[in-house]
């Protein structure tokens, strides 16, 4: 009873510090989405001082702005249009255009990757940030962030249930691909424009027809992803001759044993005029020009005189620390 009432002051004095220490709490289930993207981390995001704190390269690089670490001053700068942002690993201080800013969690360095609060480093690049504790999710919308409508599996009036115009569309089920019909009328009985497609296409709706959609979406022409290559080989798709791909001379594989490969030159969006088409076992060539629509399935192409790019020509951005 002695030795207990000895150690009573030294187990109080353990807890009063233990209760001092600031919690760091793990959490694999923290999500980031930037702009409706989910942002994939090599260390998960974590809670520390109730904020969330995430690697910081991979935060700065998906809000665009770029990273520069300086391990003698344990500092970091990053900069994107007329921000330039500096913070101190354990700095409590955060310093926007030479502004001071206090951070509730200060950068710190976990499993070999420095981690900064999320909130903080994106509204301090203008983005809006809002967080959902049912979901654990934190969201980021960038100050030029624009809702992309989609449309899905359905039947559409153009002109009253979506506006007619050029549209970009991508497949939804990878295993089955993806088909649009165009009607001209609700008779269904004149089929003015349709495709069974692999990944992505394009095309035009005008007032008064009527679009099926199955296992793909579609959204508005402007909302379309750049698709290019970053090894100079396109795959099948329908690319955009001077916005996806280059002008210029290509040559044509064949990458189905079974069936011939295909491409297809269209003048333009409307599909109405084609330039030119081949159906070919092997290989196949062709030259594309500025304005065109080309369609590959079960081909690749590669632009002549450009070889593909190796490993070996990228350049590995370095670790956080």
């Amino acid at each position: 009873m002695k030795f207990i009432k000895k150690m009573l002051p030294l187990i109080l004095l353990v807890c009063l510090l233990v209760s001092t220490i600031n919690p760091v709490m793990a959490n694999d289930n923290i999500t980031v989405n930037l702009n409706g993207q989910q942002i994939v981390f090599d260390v998960q995001p974590q809670i520390i001082n109730d904020r969330t704190m995430v690697p910081l390269r991979a935060i700065f690089e998906a809000l665009g702005a770029t990273v520069e670490w300086n391990s003698d001053m344990q500092t970091v700068t990053s900069s994107k249009e007329n921000t330039t942002i500096s913070l101190m690993i354990n700095d409590s201080t955060m310093y926007v255009n030479g502004t001071a800013i206090t951070l509730d969690s200060p950068a710190c360095i976990i499993d070999d990757r420095t981690l900064v609060p999320v909130r903080a480093i994106s509204e301090a690049f203008g983005a809006n940030v809002t967080w959902d504790g049912s979901t654990r999710t934190v969201d980021i919308k960038t100050a030029d962030y624009k809702e992309v409508i989609w449309y899905s599996d359905n039947m559409y009036r153009i002109g009253i249930d979506i506006p007619a115009g050029d549209y970009y569309v991508v497949v939804t089920e990878d295993n089955y691909g993806g088909y649009y019909c165009k009607y001209e009328d609700s008779s269904q009985d004149k089929i003015e424009d349709n495709d069974n497609f692999n990944s992505f296409t394009f095309f035009r709706c005008y007032d008064g027809q009527y679009l099926k959609l199955s296992r793909c979406k579609i959204t508005p022409i402007e909302n379309a992803p750049i698709n290019s290559s970053s090894d100079g080989i396109y795959g099948e798709g329908t690319y955009r001759v001077g916005i996806d791909i280059p002008e210029g001379e290509y040559k044509f594989l064949s990458t189905d044993s079974e069936y011939s490969g295909y491409y297809c030159v269209y003048t333009d969006i409307s599909y109405k005029d084609i330039e030119n088409n081949d159906n070919f076992d092997g290989t196949s060539y062709y030259t594309v020009y500025d304005g065109q629509y080309l369609k590959i399935s079960r081909a690749t192409a590669q632009k002549i005189g450009e070889a593909p790019s190796s490993d070996d020509d990228k350049t590995a951005l370095p670790s956080d620390t």
